[in-house]
C-alpha cells in the first residue's frame, strides 16, 4: 500500500544497527541481508544509523514495566488435575464451518475423555439451540458414561450461557473454562480436533466431492476408528 509513494523519490531508511549502514558496501551477505537488498532494490534510498532509536525503544520497555495495571493479576497457570476414572473429566469444543450436509449440519461437537482419550464426534448445526445440544449431550454422553465431575472448554457463548451453567450445577459438574490468553488449558480437545481434521482431509482425498454430503457420517466412523486406535495403543503399552 505504501510502496508507490516511494517510487521516483529519494528516501532514507533509519536503523539502530550500526553495521547495517555499510550493508551496501559488504562483499559477503547472508540470506536475510540479500532479501532486504532485493526488497529495497526498486527504490532510491540511503541507510542511516540513528542511535536514538535504541534509546527510545529502551524507554518504552521501562515505561511498560512501571505503568499502572488496571486489571487483576491472572495468577499462576494451574495444570488440570489427573483424572482417576474414565469419563469423569472431559473436554469439549466445536469444529465449525464445515461443508453442509443435506440435513444442514455443518458442525461437529467434539467431546473427549481426558483419561482414555476416547471421543464422541456429534454432528450438529452451528445455530442449533442449547436445549437441542443438551438433549444430545445427555443422550450420547451422560446416558453412556454417567455425569462427569468436570468439563474443560473454551468460552464459547453456548458454554458460558446461564442455561448451561445452571444445568451442570444441578448435575454436580464443575465447569473449567480456558481464558482468551491461555487457550492451552483446553489442549486435549484441540489435539483431538487436529486429528479429526487430518482424518477428514484424508477422507476428502479418497472420496473427493462426496465429502460435502457425507463428511459427518464419516465423522461417526472416525469415532469408531479413533477408539480402536486408542485401545490398540493402550494394549501395546500394557505389553
Amino acid at each position: 500500500m505504501w510502496r508507490h509513494y516511494l517510487y521516483g523519490t529519494k528516501c532514507v531508511v533509519f536503523t539502530d544497527h550500526k553495521s547495517l549502514q555499510h550493508i551496501l558496501d559488504q562483499k559477503e551477505l547472508n540470506m536475510r541481508q540479500r532479501r532486504w537488498l532485493e526488497l529495497l532494490s526498486d527504490y532510491d534510498y540511503e541507510i542511516r544509523y540513528h542511535p536514538k532509536i535504541a534509546t527510545y525503544v529502551s524507554k518504552c520497555l521501562t515505561c511498560a514495566k512501571v505503568k499502572i495495571e488496571y486489571q487483576k493479576s491472572s495468577g499462576l497457570l494451574v495444570q488440570p488435575e489427573i483424572p482417576q476414572w474414565k469419563w469423569e473429566n472431559i473436554t469439549m469444543d466445536f469444529v465449525t464451518k464445515l461443508p453442509k450436509t443435506a440435513a444442514g449440519q455443518d458442525t461437529i461437537w467434539v467431546i473427549v475423555d481426558r483419561l482414555t482419550k476416547s471421543a464422541h464426534f456429534l454432528p450438529m448445526r452451528e445455530d442449533d439451540t442449547l436445549e437441542k445440544l443438551t438433549r444430545q449431550y445427555l443422550k450420547e454422553v451422560v446416558s453412556r458414561h454417567g455425569v462427569p465431575l468436570s468439563i474443560i472448554s473454551d468460552r464459547n457463548g453456548k458454554f458460558t450461557s446461564h442455561f448451561w451453567k445452571s444445568l451442570n450445577k444441578e448435575l454436580g459438574t464443575r465447569l473449567d473454562m480456558s481464558t482468551a490468553y491461555h487457550p492451552e488449558t483446553d489442549s486435549q480437545s484441540e489435539r483431538t480436533i487436529q486429528t479429526l481434521e487430518d482424518m477428514l482431509r484424508a477422507y476428502v482425498l479418497d472420496f473427493g466431492k462426496g465429502v460435502s454430503v457425507n463428511h459427518l457420517s464419516a465423522g461417526l466412523r472416525l469415532e469408531i476408528d479413533s477408539s480402536l486406535a486408542q485401545r490398540s495403543s493402550t494394549r501395546q503399552l500394557r505389553k
